[in-house]
């Protein structure tokens, strides 16, 4: 069975942030970008906007996310960029998906090293 939480990758997040309380905050301040970035996947009405936040999905992603993740959102940037709208819709099919249930791996692992 494969686990959910399969592109969770904290090896970056921990090089970062050395103590647990640096890493519970990273972690909680890449939640919330997340949400954000999330949302704003959902309701782009047009391909600039798309580029706009999968760019800045790019800079934060590879802290918490799996190579292949973080691959993936470099893809549908690129076709964001380049007007590619069919390709980019169908890279966010994916994409969202993934992303959604890193956001719950990475809410469960931050709860269960503060203690929620």
């Amino acid at each position: 069975m494969v686990s959910p939480f399969d592109d969770l990758d904290l090896t970056q997040a921990q090089a970062y942030a050395l103590q647990v309380a640096d890493l519970t905050e990273l972690l909680g301040s890449v939640d919330l970008s997340l949400t954000t970035s999330l949302s704003q996947l959902q309701s782009a009405a047009d391909l600039p906007t798309l580029h706009r936040c999968l760019h800045d999905l790019k800079g934060y992603l590879g802290l918490v996310a799996s190579v292949s993740l973080c691959e993936l959102s470099r893809q549908a940037d690129q076709q964001a960029r380049l007007g590619q709208g069919a390709a980019t819709q169908e890279s966010l099919g994916t994409l969202i998906p993934r992303l959604e249930r890193l956001q719950q791996g990475l809410q469960v692992y931050r709860a269960g090293i503060i203690g929620d």
